[in-house]
C-alpha cells in the first residue's frame, strides 16, 4: 500500500525525469485556475499569467474549475458520512508499546455493517500498513451527525484526536483508541454523492481524478432529494 505522500513523490519524480521517453515535464506551482477556453485552450491564472496548451487536464478535484468552465454544473449533496484521515508512526507504537499492525500487509476493516445495537453502517475503520511499514495509516468513517463536519464551510486544517474519538470505537477493536489517541496528520474529509455528468470533456480540456468522479460516486445513483 502507497504512503500518500510517497506517491505523489514517484509521480513527480517520474514525470520529470531525464529517463524514459519524451520530453520531461515542468512543475509549476503558485497557479490558481481562474478561466479556461477549451476552443483555444487557453487558461487564465488568478495571478494574472495566461497560457495556451493542446490539451487541458483539469485534475483539480471536487471543487473544479475547469469543470465549471467545460459547462459541468454537478447535482450533489452531502454523503452521510464524514471520514477522517489520520496516520501512526510505526516508531511510536513500539515505544508507548501498541499493537502493532506495521508488518502486516493487509488491509484491516472494522465496521462497516449495520449492527443489532443500532450502529449505522457508515461507521467503520479501514486501517493499512504504508511506507514500508513506517507508518500505520487509518480512514476513520462515521454517521455526519457525530461530527463537526456536517454543514458547508469548515476549514480542512489538522483536528484533536478527541474529534475522531467521538466514534465510539471501543466496539469495533479497543486497540484502535490508544492507536487514534497517538496518531499524527489527522484530517477531515468530507463526501459527497454527485450524480453523473453528461460530459467529462470539451474541445481541448477533460477532467481527471474527483474532477471528473468524486468520492462516493457509486451512489450517484440513487435520486438525489
Amino acid at each position: 500500500m502507497f504512503y500518500r505522500k510517497d506517491m505523489h513523490l514517484g509521480l513527480l519524480h517520474a514525470a520529470t525525469s531525464e529517463e524514459g521517453k519524451g520530453v520531461p515535464c515542468k512543475v509549476i506551482i503558485d497557479h490558481i485556475c481562474e478561466t479556461v477556453d477549451h476552443e483555444t485552450g487557453t487558461l487564465t491564472f488568478k495571478n494574472g499569467r495566461t497560457v495556451t496548451a493542446d490539451v487541458i487536464v483539469g485534475a483539480d478535484g471536487i471543487r473544479s474549475v475547469v469543470r465549471e468552465q467545460i459547462g459541468v454544473t454537478p447535482d450533489t449533496r452531502a454523503a452521510a458520512q464524514t471520514c477522517y484521515r489520520c496516520n501512526v508512526l510505526a516508531e511510536d507504537v513500539r515505544r508507548l508499546g501498541l499493537v502493532d499492525y506495521s508488518l502486516d500487509p493487509a488491509i484491516q476493516f472494522w465496521g462497516g455493517m449495520p449492527a443489532e445495537n443500532g450502529r449505522s453502517k457508515y461507521y467503520k475503520i479501514v486501517m493499512t500498513s504504508c511506507s514500508g511499514g513506517d507508518i500505520v495509516s487509518f480512514y476513520c468513517f462515521m454517521p455526519s451527525e457525530l461530527t463537526k463536519h456536517h454543514q458547508e464551510g469548515f476549514e480542512f486544517k489538522e483536528v484533536p484526536a478527541e474529534e475522531i474519538l467521538q466514534g465510539d470505537y471501543q466496539e469495533l477493536d479497543p486497540d484502535c483508541v490508544n492507536l487514534l489517541k497517538n496518531s499524527i496528520e489527522r484530517m477531515p474529509w468530507r463526501l459527497y454523492i454527485h450524480r453523473p455528468y453528461e460530459h467529462w470533456y470539451k474541445g481541448k480540456a477533460c477532467l481527471l481524478g474527483d474532477a471528473a468522479h468524486p468520492m462516493m460516486v457509486s451512489d450517484a445513483r440513487r435520486p438525489v432529494p
